[in-house]
């Protein structure tokens, strides 16, 4: 059986038994993820080395000197045997992969083939816990990594999946763990703000911290870390995330701040590759999750009602609240800045001779438009922004500083100096622009 056909195969397995998880509980459940699982493993290990395999086919061998030892004694006539030796790892088949492939991948998608390892081992080897949603959020950010890679690189792929329905690109799997990864994000981020605030507060308190530290007993074979919200000694790990033997992350609870990491948290950090002792001020990691979410498309027909409670409840804290406010206005002021820039060089475009003669004199040009007017393609894809602004529930005030923003371009233009024969200018050009179409608010 060739790679190719042996990969697509567990490949197939894989999705479909996916697709029937949400339908099952408890053994029955855990016996199909157990399958998605291997299968998923397996059609991985097999697919990336016929990648690698397509680039060189002596790469999916883990020994070439044994290789190239048989080769030459058959040269030599001084063997028969044709070689048989061991081929790549799982690992060593998306590295050697990636690397020949010129492929992008991050180190949290790269971190989700390592999870996915580890758990395959431990399902051969050992018991794991299957229970749960959890491992619904490992396998779908594995197979949003690998199908625009399948697509790419493995013929025909698209038609395959056409062909034995295993399309998931859009499908509820996926767009759960968007906004699963928006709700625990905002969530985590307030346990560290209420964490924050009580350790404040006994600081602030004459006497309150030795109070607390004589009345909390510690036990003398228990570890107390560093806490990552109060940064004071007190934290006790209740359960770790183990991967290739290190310590990725862990569960437990601050006996001085009370903050209290649960296992989503963890699970959280670890497929985001959040940095614990850092989380509560890695901004750009949560923009990111707002900007993926915001970014789905049909995201009404797709979030639950349990997960726009959920939602909701961030909205009534008032930190969580001002940060997302920060998000959304900038993920729309990215937008709008974006669609305006093709109306910027437009404008740039049209300046006469007698405009830039007369900007030779300082090099600069300074300049404010209206854009009174946005084509209807333009109008079209602001508001699918805010239709997801709304799906959301999110009110104007969450996006009204976008709005009322002035938007400013730069660019530099080379001009004919009409003093110097033969020589040209650089001229810089700053324009401001402000958006007064606002038709895309309209329902």
């Amino acid at each position: 059986m060739k790679l190719i056909d042996n990969g697509l195969h567990s490949f197939k397995k894989a999705i479909l038994n996916l697709k029937t998880l949400d339908d099952i509980n408890g053994t029955e459940r855990e016996l199909v993820a157990k399958d998605i699982v291997l299968s998923l493993h397996h059609s991985i290990e097999t697919l990336f080395k016929e990648m690698v395999q397509n680039k060189n086919e002596l790469l999916i061998y883990s020994d070439l000197s044994d290789y190239f030892t048989v080769k030459m004694n058959l040269i030599k006539n001084k063997g028969k045997k044709e070689f048989s030796g061991n081929t790549i790892t799982f690992m060593e088949a998306i590295q050697r992969a990636v690397v020949l492939n010129n492929l992008v991948m991050s180190e949290t998608e790269y971190g989700s083939f390592e999870r996915l390892n580890s758990v395959r081992n431990a399902i051969t080897h050992h018991e794991y816990d299957l229970s749960g949603k959890l491992i619904n959020y490992l396998i779908t950010q594995v197979i949003t990594v690998v199908f625009p890679i399948y697509k790419e690189l493995i013929p025909n792929f698209s038609q395959y999946v056409k062909d034995n329905d295993l399309n998931l690109i859009g499908s509820i799997q996926v767009k759960e763990f968007h906004v699963w990864k928006f709700i625990r994000f905002f969530t985590l981020y307030n346990k560290f703000v209420e964490g924050k605030a009580n350790i404040d507060k006994i600081l602030k308190t004459t006497g309150e911290f030795k109070k607390r530290q004589e009345k909390i007993k510690k036990e003398a074979y228990i570890t107390y870390h560093k806490c990552p919200c109060c940064e004071k000694s007190f934290f006790v790990k209740e359960n770790l995330v183990w991967d290739n033997s290190e310590e990725k992350g862990y569960t437990g609870e601050c006996l001085m701040c009370e903050i209290s990491l649960d296992k989503e948290d963890s699970y959280f950090l670890y497929l985001t590759s959040a940095d614990y002792n850092s989380f509560s001020s890695e901004f750009s990691k949560g923009y990111s999750i707002v900007r993926e979410l915001l970014d789905d498309t049909d995201l009404k027909a797709k979030i639950t009602l349990q997960e726009l409670n959920d939602i909701k409840t961030i909205y009534a804290q008032t930190k969580s609240a001002e940060l997302l406010q920060k998000f959304t206005n900038n993920y729309l002021m990215y937008k709008i800045y974006d669609t305006l820039q093709h109306y910027a060089g437009d404008i740039a475009s049209e300046y006469d001779s007698e405009d830039l003669d007369y900007a030779l004199f300082t090099s600069k040009m300074n300049d404010s438009r209206d854009i009174e007017e946005l084509t209807s393609e333009d109008v079209d894809l602001l508001k699918k922004v805010i239709e997801n602004f709304k799906a959301l529930e999110l009110t104007e005030e969450f996006y009204n500083e976008a709005i009322e923003h002035k938007y400013f371009y730069s660019e530099s233009r080379l001009h004919p100096n009409p003093h110097q024969d033969n020589e040209e200018e650089e001229i810089e050009i700053e324009l401001t622009l402000t958006l007064f179409d606002l038709s895309f608010l309209e329902e």
